[in-house]
């Protein structure tokens, strides 16, 4: 690679790429597996910064949506206080969560039908796992019941193999 073409990829993709390479000799993972680690100590090693506070805020005149980063789909999510499951619903079961990803493909995606809580307290979004098969990451950190995430605007949600960006809008 000349130097020319260094200068031309970012910082982050050369760091990701260099700890593939190191890491490509493991036994039992995935291309995909390697990448996804390496990007989550990426994103763990790089500088701590405090969020923008004005993008934490939700207020009550806001509207949420959850879009798809692979596809051009997003859900609304009708906000309400207090608890609201996120999941899939299951016509065999007749069960439709509050939130429901399945306009997003999230069967598929390996989305459960109870995957996570969202709560409305105040003026902020808090994201639970619920002890789903494939976990939930906010950012590319794992969470759960008992440690969750105050949402931002523009935070990524991965639930099992979907992925999606919080968007605050209003």
């Amino acid at each position: 690679m000349t130097d020319s073409e260094k200068q031309e990829k970012p910082e982050s993709e050369t760091r990701e790429t260099q700890v593939l390479h190191r890491s490509s000799f493991s036994s039992g993972k995935t291309t995909n597996d390697i990448a996804q680690l390496a990007r989550q100590a990426l994103q763990m090693s790089g500088p701590a910064h405090a969020p923008d506070p004005a993008k934490s805020r939700f207020t009550a005149d806001m509207r949420l949506f959850l879009e798809a980063i692979e596809e051009a789909e997003r859900v609304e999510v009708a906000v309400q206080a207090g608890d609201m499951v996120i999941g899939r619903s299951d016509d065999a079961a007749s069960y439709i969560p509050e939130i429901d990803l399945a306009p997003l493909s999230a069967y598929r995606l390996g989305v459960s039908r109870r995957h996570a809580l969202l709560r409305h307290e105040e003026d902020a979004l808090w994201l639970f796992d619920l002890g789903s098969r494939n976990g939930t990451l906010v950012n590319g950190v794992a969470i759960g019941r008992e440690t969750p995430c105050r949402l931002h605007h523009g935070d990524e949600i991965a639930m099992a193999n979907l992925r999606v960006r919080v968007v605050f809008e209003g």
